[in-house]
C-alpha cells in the first residue's frame, strides 16, 4: 500500500507542477505577440520594394509601371497597414496556437500517467477506446469519482481543429445553421465552439470558418485544465482515502 501511495503522490504531484509550466508557456506566448506586434511598429520597419506591372488602358493598349508594394516578414501588400494588419493577425493567431499544442501535449502526457494510475489503483477492466484524455475521463467517472467533474471534450475538439484542419471548423456555419438532425461529429463540434464561446474563453468563428482566439484564450485553457486536474487530483485522493479505509 505504500508504494501506491509513493506513487499516487509522485504523479498527482508531477501533474499539477506542469500546469505551472502551462502558466508560463501562456504569459511567455502574450509577451512574444506583444514584442512582435511592437517592432513592427517601429519607424522604417515596413520595407518598401518595387515590381513591374502592366495596364490596359480604355484603348485597349498595354503600359508597363512600377508599382510600390509594402514588405515585413513574410506579408506584402500594395498598403502598409493592410501588412501591418497581416502580420499582427499571422503573428498573434499561429503563436497562440502553437502555445495551446504545446500546453495541450503537456496535459496529454501527464493524463496518460494518470489514467495508467487510476485503473492500477481501481482493477478497471473495460473497454478504452478512445484518446487519452477521454478514456482517462471515463475511468475517472466511472470508477473513481462519486460526484460529476466537467470534461475538457471542448479543448479537445479545439486541439483538434488546430493540428489537424489548420484551424478551420470544416462546415461550422452550415452544420450550426443545419435544420435536420446533426451527426455525433457534427454534434461534438457545435459543442465545443458554444462552450467556448459561452465560457468567455476568447475563442470566435470568423464567416469563413476560421478560427480565432485572442488575447484571452491561452489564461482561459490553461485554468480549465488547472481547474480539471485539481478536481481530478480530489477525486483519486478520496478514491484512495475509501480504498485504504475499507
Amino acid at each position: 500500500m505504500a508504494k501506491l501511495d509513493f506513487l499516487f503522490c509522485a504523479v498527482v504531484w508531477e501533474t499539477t507542477a506542469s500546469v505551472r509550466i502551462m502558466h508560463e508557456l501562456a504569459e511567455q506566448a502574450e509577451q512574444a505577440i506583444s514584442r512582435a506586434v511592437s517592432q513592427s511598429l517601429e519607424p522604417g520597419a515596413v520595407k518598401i520594394s518595387e515590381y513591374d506591372d502592366v495596364i490596359t488602358d480604355e484603348n485597349g493598349r498595354d503600359h508597363f509601371i512600377t508599382r510600390d508594394c509594402y514588405i515585413y516578414g513574410p506579408c506584402a501588400d500594395l498598403y502598409e497597414e493592410d501588412v501591418l494588419q497581416e502580420y499582427n493577425y499571422l503573428i498573434s493567431q499561429l503563436t497562440r496556437r502553437s502555445a495551446f499544442l504545446t500546453i495541450f501535449g503537456l496535459f496529454e502526457y501527464h493524463m496518460k500517467r494518470c489514467l495508467e494510475l487510476m485503473i492500477s489503483l481501481s482493477g478497471y477492466s473495460g473497454k478504452l477506446s478512445e484518446g487519452v484524455i477521454e478514456n482517462a475521463h471515463n475511468v475517472l467517472k466511472k470508477n473513481i469519482s462519486n460526484r460529476e467533474i466537467q470534461d475538457v471534450n471542448h479543448l479537445i475538439k479545439l486541439r483538434n481543429i488546430l493540428a489537424h484542419e489548420n484551424g478551420t471548423a470544416i462546415d461550422y456555419h452550415s452544420v450550426k445553421n443545419k435544420a435536420g438532425k446533426k451527426t455525433c461529429s457534427e454534434n461534438k463540434l457545435i459543442n465545443a465552439i458554444s462552450r467556448l464561446v459561452r465560457e468567455n474563453s476568447g475563442v470566435s468563428v470568423n464567416d469563413f470558418n476560421g478560427v480565432l482566439m485572442d488575447d484571452r484564450f491561452l489564461t482561459y485553457a490553461v485554468n480549465d485544465i488547472d481547474r480539471y486536474v485539481k478536481s481530478m487530483e480530489q477525486a483519486i485522493q478520496a478514491y484512495w482515502d475509501r480504498k485504504t479505509k475499507s
